[in-house]
């Protein structure tokens, strides 16, 4: 459960749609933090945790394993995991929001770190052929 501040009326509540094997949703201090929802069509539940005065942020997702958050940073913001296009944008957009940068900007950064992160892929996996 997301509580920005216990001491008033909830703003939003969300129940976990995942079955028992992604684990069970974290709980959250959100206090003095940045804090987005996402669920796409097919009812995957993401949640971006960031800290603005750290550049940082926390993604929890419940088809990944609630129990498995991804960090991302200014140098890291694109996650090793596939995403499709509307995911993306959820990220880039709650970074965005979350630092005060053009979506440009970050979407720019996405697609630098993005592509650093295939170029790994793709060499490693070209080292491991014979």
């Amino acid at each position: 459960m997301i509580n920005k501040n216990s001491d008033s009326n909830k703003l939003l509540q969300v129940y976990n749609l995942h079955s028992e094997k992604c684990g069970f949703p974290p709980v959250i201090d959100v206090k003095c933090r940045y804090v987005s929802y996402f669920e796409n069509v097919y009812g995957e539940q993401w949640v971006f945790l960031g800290d603005k005065k750290l550049d940082k942020a926390t993604i929890y997702c419940g088809e990944g394993g609630w129990g498995n958050p991804i960090e991302l940073s200014a140098d890291k913001l694109c996650p090793n995991i596939p995403l499709n296009d509307l995911e993306k944008n959820w990220i880039v957009l709650s970074w965005a929001a979350m630092t005060d940068m053009n979506y440009l900007e970050v979407e720019e950064l996405y697609q630098k770190h993005a592509t650093e992160l295939a170029d790994k892929l793709i060499f490693k996996h070209s080292k491991e052929k014979p």
